[in-house]
């Protein structure tokens, strides 16, 4: 089986790549094709990975990567709220546009399965759980543009014949995330650091808080078998910011100065996944309890001695949702 990551550098490619070599899938004959531009100036890469150094745009105009290929997965993107309020249409071209020219050539080149890293984002400002039936309501252009990938992926699917799954990531946390700007990597880091925690409104807004190899477990999955359109990847529980920072606080054995400032333009009050169809369906279970998975990231940023006023590529000062 060879399988085509984008986004290969990046923070769930690494974690992505390195699970496909050292879980011994390789041993069944899988073969990884890591692709990334390196536009975000991450330059991770899993250890026993080629990189392709190569843009989406170009991948699917030249087409030869894709060749005897059984699976892609598309990470590739500008995954910021932040982002694509502020460049909304290179959000759209990189998220909406790149997505549909790398899935026709996909189908193009006899491509059996197209697996797309999509969002929570893409349902919105939804009351309860979500789950793969609701009625999406994206609150960001973010959102907006992982849902309108999605749908493409749902048409290709019946244009072309590739089977096609979009997976709705909740928040994802790690370790090989040293660029991550989302919530627990900016905690994190600034509790290390000792700075001030700055917390977009009153801390109470919650979301569903997935370890990364989880999610990675759940990609993998979704390369192999046949399952629905959509799918939610989170673990089903609901985490404030508020709690998160306690939960940080406590492993670091520290005391943070908290500021609140303005709710972020875009941002949903609560999101949690129902993920019961991705159990049925992938026969896939998230192993990594918040408390675990936070401590395994502390130490990671720990190790690497994060510097006092450091502001890493991709993160706005002070701005934890």
């Amino acid at each position: 089986m060879r399988v085509l990551v984008t986004g290969a550098a990046g923070f769930i490619g690494t974690n992505l790549c390195t699970l496909l070599l050292g879980d011994g899938l390789l041993d069944e004959g899988v073969e990884v094709v890591a692709v990334d531009n390196l536009s975000a100036e991450t330059g991770q890469l899993a250890p026993g990975v080629e990189l392709h150094e190569v843009s989406c745009a170009e991948l699917a105009e030249s087409g030869e990567l894709l060749r005897e290929i059984d699976a892609v997965v598309h990470l590739a993107g500008k995954p910021s709220v932040d982002f694509a309020n502020d460049h909304p249409m290179e959000a759209f071209d990189a998220n909406v546009r790149d997505t549909v020219a790398l899935l026709i050539a996909a189908a193009e080149a006899g491509v059996g399965r197209f697996v797309y890293a999509s969002s929570n984002a893409a349902a919105g400002n939804v009351d309860g759980p979500v789950h793969e039936q609701v009625l999406t309501r994206p609150a960001s252009l973010y959102g907006a543009s992982k849902l309108a990938a999605e749908a493409y992926c749902i048409a290709a699917g019946e244009s072309y014949g590739i089977e096609t799954v979009a997976l709705r990531f909740s928040s994802v946390y790690g370790p090989h995330s040293r660029h991550k700007g989302s919530v627990i990597h900016k905690l994190i880091r600034d509790v290390i650091a000792g700075r001030i925690l700055i917390v977009h409104g009153d801390g109470e807004q919650s979301r569903d808080f997935i370890f990364v190899e989880d999610l990675c477990r759940a990609v993998v999955a979704a390369t192999r078998q046949p399952c629905a359109p959509v799918l939610q990847i989170g673990t089903g529980e609901r985490v404030s910011v508020n709690e998160l920072i306690d939960v940080i606080a406590d492993i670091a054995d520290a005391h943070p100065e908290i500021e609140h400032g303005e709710t972020r333009l875009g941002d949903v009050r609560e999101s949690v996944s129902d993920i019961s169809l991705a159990r049925e369906q992938l026969g896939w279970e998230p192993r990594v309890d918040l408390r675990e998975g936070v401590r395994r990231t502390y130490e990671y940023y720990r190790a690497r001695e994060a510097a006092p006023g450091e502001q890493l590529a991709g993160e706005r000062e002070g701005a934890a949702t």
